[in-house]
């Protein structure tokens, strides 16, 4: 499965950990998608590994059922992989991190299938000359050509300290607040279009598989991007009304609701009960279990709903045992019949 890398002249090896899972709510599945002559996610390592700064390369997996075909793939085609945490994703680059010995961590995340080898040598070098705790792209490079360099210390700080459920999920912004961390943001080079290349929809697979249909499979770079959105700027028309980073931004709840509205007419086939009536990003779009007059969303958020109750819950409120257990023994009975 994974084997520690063994060090390099520089020491301890630079170790660049992918970060994939199947569980994608607003697109499943997304790195088992064909692209060119593989799937993304083998895309992606040829693309990391492809890079001079890097030694060594693992896949960062859930240890559940639900990502079974993932690890299997890699299996299959020979790509080091750990597993670790569904939800602690923090923990599980701790696990990923230790398991194949390193000193630098490099993250990059699965859906960046054009991820740039270059960049991440031009972010691991400014990393180690400038003895940066945490060095990463600033937002002025394309969405979707992201790199994190960060140190095994820093990583293990966050991962004793931090406490939030964010922090934990999204691994690097207790690192990137923290007062402690020398830290730094790289400029490209040049101006850059604002472009995005990042694997969250379905139109941002439509455009990748574009750029690649135009540039080729060999391991083409940020400039060859750019010219290509001078040359061809339609191509990244499609999916240029998404927010950068919203994933980051968003609950569990909206990224579910996300992926509704695009097969659901208006996500639920109503009007009151769309989330967009009440609070926008403030409203539970989907709730994962209701008592009383609680109810607590996907990610364990718990609501006092004080206004709007379910249909036939205003008096008794969500749950009530007494009607849940009159339910279960009418439904034990049958719960369709055309009689």
């Amino acid at each position: 499965m994974l084997s520690p890398a063994a060090p390099t002249s520089r020491g301890r090896p630079v170790v660049a950990i992918i970060q994939a899972r199947l569980e994608s709510s607003r697109l499943p599945a997304k790195v088992l998608l064909p692209l060119g002559t593989s799937t993304v996610i083998e895309q992606v390592y040829g693309r990391v590994t492809a890079a001079t700064s890097v030694d060594h390369a693992v896949v960062a997996i859930p240890a559940n059922d639900a990502n079974t075909e993932l690890r299997e793939l890699l299996s299959r085609h020979q790509i080091p992989f750990s597993v670790g945490s569904a939800d602690d994703v923090l923990d599980r680059f701790v696990t990923a991190a230790e398991a194949s010995g390193a000193e630098t961590i490099v993250r990059i995340t699965a859906d960046c299938p054009l991820v740039d080898p270059e960049v991440i040598d031009i972010c691991v070098q400014h990393s180690l000359e400038g003895r940066f705790d945490y060095a990463r792209t600033s937002e002025n490079w394309p969405d979707g050509l992201d790199v994190e360099v960060f140190s095994l210390g820093a990583l293990i700080d966050a991962w004793q300290n931090s406490t939030s459920r964010h922090d934990r999920e999204h691994v690097t912004p207790f690192i990137a607040r923290s007062t402690g961390v020398r830290s730094s943001a790289i400029e490209p080079l040049t101006g850059l279009p604002e472009i995005r290349v990042t694997l969250d929809y379905p139109e941002d697979y439509a455009v990748i598989k574009d750029v690649w249909a135009e540039l080729g499979s060999h391991p083409f770079r940020v400039r060859d991007l750019a010219e290509l959105a001078q040359r061809k700027p339609t191509i990244f028309d499609r999916n240029a009304g998404y927010t950068r980073n919203e994933g980051a931004l968003m609950s569990s709840g909206e990224k579910l609701y996300a992926r509704a509205k695009k097969v659901i007419p208006g996500g639920t086939m109503l009007l009151s009960k769309r989330p967009e009536m009440h609070a926008p990003k403030g409203w539970p779009s989907y709730f994962d279990r209701a008592s009383g007059c609680h109810i607590w969303d996907l990610d364990g958020v718990r609501y006092t709903d004080v206004g709007w109750m379910g249909v036939g819950t205003n008096i008794l409120g969500y749950s009530h045992p007494k009607v849940d257990e009159a339910v279960k023994k009418v439904i034990e009975k049958g719960n369709l019949s055309t009689l």
